[in-house]
């Protein structure tokens, strides 16, 4: 591969295209995951479909102010990035814990947050980030009650997706960067 311009300050560009990658594709398919099981499923409590409505604002307000963040200071991908993983990860839990006694496909919100690390940081923080959605699933799991082990094996199966999809894109990152010389 050609090397790039030397202008271009390599981490920050390649860093500043994840970040607007993560933006493009994810941020607009979590709202409308959220969106469509508030608008096809009726049986959903008020106080659940405003608890929502109120996360789901303060998640675009957050994100949006992130996003403008950076691009006015693209150095700070990285760190900023590393903070919204995080706290985009307990936003999506809060919707989890809402909305899936209603929604099972909700789980998908909690793939996010290791997705995001795996493009931020290492595989040790990706790994971290796993081991986080790892207890959030179990313990719901477990707070539930449920005894069945079809049920137990959908959840680990869902770390288990979570896991290989996070240290695969960690991988694809990695060879970007190292195309790169970064």
């Amino acid at each position: 591969m050609a090397n790039p311009p030397s202008d271009r300050k390599l981490p920050i560009t390649i860093g500043l295209e994840f970040f607007k990658a993560l933006n493009l594709y994810f941020t607009p398919f979590a709202i409308s995951l959220i969106v469509l099981g508030l608008i096809i499923l009726p049986e959903i409590p008020k106080n659940i479909f405003y608890g929502s409505m109120i996360t789901i604002a303060l998640t675009l307000l957050f994100n949006m102010g992130a996003s403008s963040y950076v691009y006015n200071h693209p150095e700070t991908w990285q760190k900023t990035g590393y903070i919204r993983m995080w706290i985009n990860l307990v936003l999506n839990a809060v919707f989890y814990w809402m909305l899936a006694p209603y929604w099972e496909p909700v789980w998908l919100l909690l793939a996010l947050g290791p997705i995001a690390m795996a493009l931020y940081g290492d595989e040790d923080k990706t790994a971290w980030a796993v081991g986080v959605v790892a207890v959030i699933l179990l313990v719901h799991r477990f707070l539930k009650e449920t005894s069945s082990p079809l049920l137990w094996g959908e959840s680990i199966t869902q770390i288990g997706f979570i896991l290989l999809l996070s240290l695969f894109i960690h991988r694809i990152g990695r060879i970007v960067k190292n195309d790169y010389k970064f």
